[in-house]
């Protein structure tokens, strides 16, 4: 099963919280994890946003950078 994942489901994973088990359950099921290329940017900007606002530690944020990124098997182009 192929499963395309966004960028609010990979941080619920990431942090744990309330809908964390369903998403992780379908995660792992699927054959190939795939996300649009806007990924990384969007990871990296709500793990910024957590850390300016709401004081998630540094070291927190950049592991849940890290841990979005390792979810995904490979990009999807959002542009032809």
């Amino acid at each position: 099963m192929t499963v395309v994942v966004d960028a609010s489901a990979a941080v619920e994973i990431a942090l744990g919280n309330e809908f964390s088990q369903p998403f992780q359950e379908v995660l792992n099921e699927a054959d190939v994890v795939l996300a649009p290329d806007t990924f990384p940017a969007e990871i990296t900007n709500v793990f910024w946003k957590y850390g300016h606002h709401s004081h998630l530690p540094a070291e927190k944020c950049q592991h849940g950078i890290a841990y979005c990124l390792d979810l995904i098997d490979d990009y999807v182009p959002t542009q032809y």
